[in-house]
């Protein structure tokens, strides 16, 4: 299937979706899911390599964040250490920002702070609503922080996926 095709770009949305429902709602019990959903879309996927280092850096900036807020206790988990089904949702996220939203990544970069401020905050917020995380600041405190962070997130993944392609067509 070609990547690049706005239908294999549709089913990445979709798939990353259903990875955020599924750990959102479910959480661990979602996770077979989560899983099989990244495993789908790694099958169909003609660039495998670079969705790789993708989620390599998903994990590494990501659940750095995650990991960090929830040590410094701004994130409230239900459960012990940092939840796996967590990382499913950063490497969908990666995987999504470049297939199903790759547009993005060629708008100016106040856009990609735009929208990541505003859907990275509203994804959280949603999710507390589910009860898949509490925060423990004041909600305009949450909402300052949370809109810092993906509004800073989504600009520095383009620019890292731009770095990589860059440096690879250098080579």
């Amino acid at each position: 299937m070609n990547t690049s095709s706005g239908y294999f770009k549709f089913i990445n949305f979709v798939i990353f979706k259903l990875i955020w429902v599924a750990a959102v709602v479910y959480q661990y019990e979602g996770l077979w899911v989560c899983v099989s959903l990244l495993a789908l879309h790694f099958m169909l996927s003609e660039d495998r390599e670079a969705d790789f280092r993708s989620t390599y850096k998903a994990i590494l900036l990501g659940v750095g964040i995650d990991f960090t807020m929830m040590e410094a206790g701004v994130y409230v988990f239900n459960s012990p250490g940092f939840p796996t089904w967590l990382i499913c949702i950063w490497i969908g996220f990666a995987l999504l920002l470049r297939h199903g939203m790759s547009w993005l990544g060629k708008k100016p970069v106040y856009w990609q702070v735009l929208l990541g401020a505003c859907g990275g905050t509203l994804s959280y917020l949603s999710g507390a609503k589910l009860g898949a995380v509490e925060f423990t600041l004041t909600q305009m405190q949450t909402i300052f922080a949370l809109a810092t962070i993906w509004g800073t997130v989504v600009p520095t993944f383009f620019w890292l996926m731009r770095e990589k392609q860059t440096n690879a067509q250098m080579a």
